[in-house]
């Protein structure tokens, strides 16, 4: 499930794609280092499929997207302090099309 706090976002990025119905996305899920790989892994997929249902949700087809989840194999920041591991705890949307 994606937080509510992230609806305007997930409206906004809905409707360019259902504006630019050519364009594909690849999402990419992420994850701190808290957890064991194996767990952390799982996260990243489970974020990745989240964010992906509320697309459809949203009117996107499943198909505009690809798929990629890299546990906490590509952090955005160090997992030092308790605000870079959210950061780290993320998806990424990338425009391959």
């Amino acid at each position: 499930m994606v937080l509510p706090k992230y609806d305007a976002e997930l409206d906004e990025a809905a409707a360019i794609l259902k504006n630019t119905p050519c364009m594909r996305i690849r999402l990419e899920g992420h994850t701190d280092s808290n957890a064991s790989t194996q767990y952390n892994q799982k996260l990243s997929e489970r974020r990745v499929e989240a964010v992906k249902a509320a697309f459809v949700k949203r009117g996107t087809d499943a198909s505009r997207f690809d798929a990629g989840a890299f546990s906490e194999n590509k952090p955005a920041a160090p997992n030092d302090t308790k605000a870079n591991r959210q950061l780290n705890r993320r998806v990424e949307l990338i425009v391959i099309k």
